[in-house]
């Protein structure tokens, strides 16, 4: 049986990734990510992104043409660091994703997800503002 596999692997046999297969990957981790966060577990929402990210990374090491399909990759990247409070880690990606973008008009919403994500984290009294403030910009 392991034969098997390894002919299929070598043959080509096996379906490549593509940009949608990643879509579909990174969005069933934000979607746990976010079930995880809902029900009060944090430390599994964060494995979750982390995982995300993961993906994302592969993904930018395939041979692929960078399509809306790679934005939404990185959006849902995005979304999911902002979700869990982490406006450093969607601040990075999202520079990521503008870096890559080329012609591809960028959503707001992205934009958006990580202003939200740096609100909340100021408003938070246990942060200290004059640390956070060079990192907005």
């Amino acid at each position: 049986c392991n034969l098997l596999g390894k002919d299929r692997e070598e043959s080509g046999a096996f379906p490549q990734p593509n940009e949608y297969s990643f879509l579909m990957a990174i969005n069933a981790l934000a979607n746990a990510a976010s079930k995880c966060v809902s029900a009060g577990n944090v430390s599994d929402g964060q494995i979750a992104a982390e995982r995300a990210e993961g993906l994302l990374d592969k993904l930018r090491q395939q041979p692929l043409r960078t399509s809306k399909s790679t934005i939404a990759c990185y959006g849902a990247v995005i979304r999911t660091w902002a979700s869990l409070h982490n406006p450093e880690r969607a601040h990075k990606v999202l520079e990521d994703m503008v870096k890559i973008s080329g012609t591809i008009r960028l959503d707001l919403i992205h934009f958006n997800a990580v202003l939200d994500a740096w609100a909340r984290y100021l408003a938070s009294p246990t942060k200290d503002n004059d640390e956070v403030i060079p990192k907005l910009s």
